[in-house]
């Protein structure tokens, strides 16, 4: 999981929203989107939390590595989200050092989405959780723990990876 930036806390007695999406896929790793919203049932008002970017890599099996559904952004937002991605993908193998051959010699990936067979809609990777923060989720100052909102992230997020990855070719 990218950087968490927690931009506000969460009360008891407040309804958490998480909402995941398969921003992009690659070969044999995908990039998912995760914002928390909060919401005051009592008041109606609503805030943004936080937001992240995980990524999941599917395991190697045993006759080899695993291809990836793609993943075709089909709204304007959902192309930005996924040329996103492949910036920041590149600065992830970049600031780790993996891959400094291939970078090197690769062009941008920006603006790159083919229609690939048997791709899969972006909209149909989106996965939304509501939650109500209960007493055993807080702190003795009634502010929600940041490891079980991120426990609540990761299970999104794991859920809208699963439609590429439970449909990849092994």
């Amino acid at each position: 999981v990218d950087d968490i930036h927690f931009e506000l806390t969460i009360g008891v007695g407040k309804v958490v929203n998480i909402k995941a999406k398969v921003n992009r896929a690659f070969t044999s790793s995908m990039e998912v989107g995760i914002s928390v919203t909060c919401e005051d049932l009592y008041t109606g008002r609503q805030w943004k939390v936080c937001h992240a970017f995980a990524t999941f890599v599917a395991r190697r099996t045993e006759t080899g590595k695993v291809q990836l559904k793609q993943v075709i952004p089909r709204t304007h937002m959902e192309q930005i989200e996924y040329s996103l991605a492949a910036e920041r993908r590149r600065m992830r193998l970049i600031h780790a050092e993996i891959m400094t051959d291939l970078l090197s010699s690769s062009t941008a990936q920006l603006g790159e989405c083919q229609e690939y067979e048997g791709a899969v809609p972006a909209e149909r990777t989106r996965v939304e959780s509501v939650e109500l923060v209960l007493p055993p989720h807080a702190n003795h100052q009634v502010s929600t723990f940041g490891g079980q909102i991120m426990a609540w992230m990761e299970n999104v997020a794991t859920i809208a990876a699963r439609y590429p990855l439970s449909a990849c070719i092994c």
